[in-house]
């Protein structure tokens, strides 16, 4: 009896322990890969605190990811590059960033991919110019002294710029100016003109006072920020990236049938008042897509970048590499226009 006892008690406990390690299924690695029914799974999202993420703000804010089975642990920064170095060194899970920066890091051999395109606008960057100095057009740059980011896609739009509009870019001093020292450096007399974007863009804007002359370059560039990830995380975490995806989707639809608030929403995040933030908003720029441009995209700035000597790399890879478009054409179909 007592040994019929002790082997139910043994079979008790093993099938305990497996429908734990079932319901957890975790990875040798020590990662949990699957979460219990109805428990979020934390996705760690760096983001730069700029309009281009405006959708996730969305969604963070009307719970849009709680309500897809994600617990989104968001971390805020002033740069896309800066965020993108949160998950390079292992400290969040997915990045926003611009197109540039993330071709900067293919370029550098770094194993990421992008899953969407979530923003794309021509109006949301301008060189800020200052009109006493004679500045009213690209043309008018020629000699001056332009405050830029190294690496980003300020550095990319200014000399697309130049170069559509046959300015030589070996006229201009170029100067490191980051976004909260733009009003100062202007001011101060220390650049000319400065590259910026929201928020910094509509605040200069507002605080020149018609001293400014703004310069987009709309037929030069398209301001276009991506979402990616490591491609073994997106490989291994498929469900997770889905469902951030749809929650998202979700905010990208609140902008578009919600403006106004949404509106709202997106100025709180970014500390710009929404009359500022409507000189420059536009809920069409607001939509996930993997299209055929941002290929083109990354493969002219490949060039670019080799020709200046940011990288070492003597060609521009294929970028379908680098590419992950499966979680994207789950959640909506119709987004994913690459040809492949």
């Amino acid at each position: 009896m007592k040994k019929f006892l002790r082997t139910r008690i043994h079979i008790g406990v093993v099938l305990l322990l497996a429908s734990s390690v079932g319901a957890w299924a975790w990875f040798s690695n020590g990662e949990i890969r699957r979460h219990p029914a109805g428990v979020p799974v934390q996705v760690r999202i760096a983001i730069p605190t700029q309009i281009s993420a405006g959708s996730i703000f969305v969604a963070q804010d009307q719970r849009y990811f709680p309500s897809r089975g994600i617990d989104a642990a968001i971390q805020p920064f002033a740069l896309g590059k800066d965020a993108l170095s949160s998950v390079l060194q292992g400290k969040a899970d997915l990045a926003v960033l611009a197109d540039t920066p993330f071709m900067l890091a293919v370029m550098k051999g770094e194993q990421i991919a992008a899953i969407t395109t979530i923003f794309s606008s021509r109006t949301a960057i301008a060189v800020v110019a200052r009109k006493d100095r004679g500045i009213v057009t690209a043309e008018d740059l020629a000699g001056k002294r332009v405050g830029t980011i190294a690496g980003t896609n300020a550095q990319y739009f200014l000399d697309a710029l130049l170069l559509s509009t046959g300015v030589d870019r070996a006229t201009l001093q170029v100067k490191e100016v980051k976004p909260n020292a733009m009003a100062k450096a202007l001011q101060d007399d220390d650049v000319d003109a400065v590259t910026a974007w929201n928020p910094e863009l509509a605040r200069l804007e507002s605080a020149g006072q018609g001293r400014y002359a703004m310069i987009y370059g709309k037929d030069a560039f398209v301001y276009r920020f991506v979402l990616v990830a490591k491609q073994d995380y997106i490989s291994r975490h498929a469900e997770e990236v889905r469902k951030v995806l749809r929650a998202i989707e979700d905010g990208v639809q609140f902008i578009q049938t919600e403006s106004s608030a949404a509106k709202v929403i997106i100025g709180r995040a970014i500390s710009l008042e929404p009359d500022l933030l409507a000189r420059s908003f536009d809920p069409k720029d607001f939509f996930l897509t993997l299209g055929q441009a941002l290929l083109l995209s990354l493969s002219e700035q490949s060039r670019w970048a080799i020709g200046a000597g940011f990288v070492q790399a003597k060609a521009a890879p294929n970028y379908l590499d680098f590419i992950r478009y499966e979680a994207l054409e789950s959640v909506v179909p119709s987004a994913v226009k690459i040809i492949r």
